[in-house]
């Protein structure tokens, strides 16, 4: 039944961001309140629930990525597409609250953690292939930092009128290969 709330509040929230209500739910699952109450004591942690599978997601996809035998260029697209997709439901407010709650916050910092490493991976690989020049590493993971956070304002992306997850490829697009036409 718990897989069920879970994958019941995720239009919810879509729809209301994290200000969607325990009513709503409960009668979307044909349940009372207090049921869904027995299966998660507080909204909170039914957030932070949906959390947890979210990032048992992105850590299963990212392990495929990561030791697939795809070239290494392929492999840091992949890794770029498939988070800003994974992490859309919970862009603009919802992705501030969620990470000003602290049990989310540690989660969200330990993930971002785990990632930072995996990229630095990838980035040594291809620096010692040549296929990555030498360059900061801080500064290149701290601007594609700040473009996903950036960018998780609904209003920014009305301004440049595409999808969160496009933007992010559009950067990491330019992060890659730059402004300059090749010769």
């Amino acid at each position: 039944m718990k897989d069920k709330i879970l994958v019941a509040v995720v239009p919810l929230i879509k729809t209301y961001g994290i200000h969607f209500k325990m009513n709503d739910l409960a009668r979307e699952l044909g349940m009372s309140k207090s049921t869904l109450y027995q299966y998660f004591a507080s909204k909170e942690i039914l957030l932070e629930a949906v959390f947890d599978v979210v990032l048992k997601e992105l850590r299963d996809e990212e392990a495929k990525i990561y030791y697939s035998s795809a070239p290494l260029e392929e492999k840091l697209k992949a890794t770029m597409k498939f988070h800003s997709k994974r992490l859309e439901p919970f862009q603009n407010r919802i992705y501030a609250t969620l990470y000003a709650t602290p049990s989310i916050a540690q989660k969200m910092h330990q993930f971002n953690k785990e990632r930072i490493q995996h990229l630095n991976k990838l980035l040594d690989e291809g620096t010692k292939k040549g296929i990555i020049r030498p360059m900061h590493r801080q500064v290149f993971i701290q601007l594609l930092q700040m473009a996903q956070i950036g960018f998780l304002n609904a209003r920014t992306l009305d301004e440049v009128n595409t999808t969160y997850s496009d933007v992010i490829a559009h950067v990491f697009d330019i992060m890659l290969y730059g402004i300059i036409k090749s010769k």
